[in-house]
Order: structure tokens, then C-alpha cells, then sequence
């Protein structure tokens, strides 16, 4: 004898043969459990990422005695264009310097702040001494890197002739 249960149907019987019950059983759970068996209608959705960031430009220009370094940063959170200047999310945008390739970036060598958001872009910028550069061995002809975190995502562009890693 084979007892099936579903739910709350039970359904009890003696077969003939060996492979009689487990047909009868799959037929039972065929008619009794299709509806419990069936997957829920889910509305598929596409995943899409949520933010996404690029630095558009990196400058320095000579003005003086001062250096000004400038980083522009598309940032987009569901697919718009979006300001960085209240601070959420948090982004880090520094400047780094490196004499050669065979060099390492070292720690950052500025921090730059946030100025404005225009043209679906917000505009870093911070400004030096050329004292304060050549009291750190800062040469303007050589690589300067721009790198923008946000969202521990970390996006670089460099200026000068090296590579940006």
C-alpha cells in the first residue's frame, strides 16, 4: 500500500505492480499540486546600475604664482544627471603627482573642492603656490593624475606623459 499526502488531500492505494506507484504518484501531484508547484507570476525587471561616474576633464593652468587644478565629474544616479554638492553621496576627488613612470603616485598631493555642478558636471577645483609645489619637488612638466571615489568606485585620468593606473 502507498500513501500520498498534498496539503490537505491524501490519497491511499495498493498497486499491481512496482512502477504502478510511482506513476500514480506523479499523476496525483500532477492534478492536486500544479497550482501549489506553479511558480508566481513575477514581473521581471532589468537591472540597471544605479549610479554611474566619469571624470570629462582634468586641467592645471599657471595663473601667477599659482597652479590651479581643475577635475570635472559626470555623476548620474538612476540615470540623471546629478550634483555631488550636498555631500551624498560622499565623493573624494584628489590630485596626485608622480616625477617619471618608474615612480610610484605616493600619497594625494591635493584634496580639491567642490565648486559647482553645471552642465550636467560637477567642477573640483583647488589651488597652489608654485612655492608650495617646489618645496615638494613638484615639477609642472610632469604627471599629474586626477582621481575622483565615489561609492568606492574609483574612476582616474592623468595628464602628462605616463601611465594612469
Amino acid at each position: 500500500m502507498v500513501i500520498v499526502k498534498a496539503g490537505t488531500k491524501s490519497v491511499s492505494q495498493i498497486y499491481p505492480d512496482d512502477d504502478c506507484p510511482k506513476r500514480e504518484i506523479d499523476f496525483f501531484k500532477k492534478e492536486n499540486l500544479a497550482h501549489e508547484l506553479a511558480e508566481p507570476a513575477v514581473h521581471k525587471r532589468e537591472r540597471r546600475n544605479t549610479f554611474d561616474h566619469s571624470i570629462t576633464q582634468f586641467t592645471k593652468a599657471k595663473i601667477a604664482n599659482m597652479r590651479k587644478f581643475v577635475c570635472k565629474v559626470a555623476y548620474t544616479h538612476g540615470g540623471y544627471p546629478t550634483s555631488l554638492g550636498n555631500g551624498i553621496p560622499d565623493a573624494e576627488v584628489k590630485v596626485y603627482y608622480k616625477p617619471s613612470n618608474s615612480h610610484g603616485w605616493g600619497s594625494p598631493l591635493l584634496d580639491l573642492d567642490w565648486k559647482k555642478f553645471s552642465n550636467n558636471k560637477n567642477k573640483y577645483v583647488s589651488w597652489v603656490s608654485i612655492q608650495q609645489l617646489n618645496s615638494q619637488g613638484v615639477q609642472w612638466n610632469k604627471c599629474f593624475k586626477c582621481e575622483a571615489t565615489i561609492n568606492e568606485v574609483t574612476e582616474r585620468q592623468c595628464r602628462g606623459s605616463c601611465t594612469c593606473n
